[in-house]
């Protein structure tokens, strides 16, 4: 299978992109540990993310349990984009019953720098008017234009109760990776690509 690529042309500027290239089928093994903090089995392949201000290696790992997640390491950059190594992973999960059984789902939060020295970026739930204001364009329909099943609070489009209904998240298929590569981009490159440049 060819290295696929996937760009996210930013509005402000015409000629500036981000740049996503990744091969699926390019495996290594890996013992690990998941964002669940248990030690795993797994393996993962490697996913570039380039801009003319950064560039990120992802680890999109899939564990033998069914879990998955996106494990960021930093390359090359500004110290914006140094908070991202080894830490604001993103996890993924396999839905286990109701209609979107089979499916995966993530949730959608956001990275926001600290004020401080040095650069330092937690996470925080995000309206996708928050991540249409970071992107610059329409968030939810880009995920839909990438194949998402759905997009939508927690309690739309899984049935949750409890204080995580109100979360926003979104469903794709296990074999769609272009999904969970857009939501990574649109909830912690963006943000600080944004924080950093504006």
């Amino acid at each position: 299978m060819p290295t696929k690529e996937i760009e996210f042309h930013l509005p402000s500027n015409k000629r500036d992109k981000i740049v996503v290239k990744y091969d699926p089928t390019v495996k290594k093994e890996i013992l690990g540990m998941a964002t669940d903090g248990d030690t795993k089995n797994g393996h993962y392949f490697p996913v570039t993310v380039k801009h003319r201000a950064f560039e990120l290696k992802l680890l999109m790992l899939h564990w033998d349990d069914g879990l998955r997640d996106i494990h960021p390491q930093f390359i090359s950059g500004g110290d914006h984009f140094q908070t991202l190594h080894g830490r604001l992973r993103m996890s993924i999960s396999p839905i286990r019953s109701g209609r979107h059984r089979s499916k995966y789902t993530l949730t959608l939060k956001k990275a926001l720098l600290k004020r401080g020295i040095t650069p330092h970026a937690n996470l925080f739930g995000s309206t996708f008017s928050e991540l249409n204001s970071y992107a610059r364009f329409d968030a939810q329909q880009c995920l839909l234009d990438f194949g998402a099943a759905d997009v939508g609070s927690k309690e739309e489009v899984l049935g949750t109760e409890g204080p995580s209904r109100t979360q926003n998240c979104v469903i794709f298929s296990g074999k769609n990776y272009e999904v969970p590569i857009a939501a990574f981009v649109l909830t912690r490159v963006m943000p600080i690509l944004r924080k950093a440049y504006n």
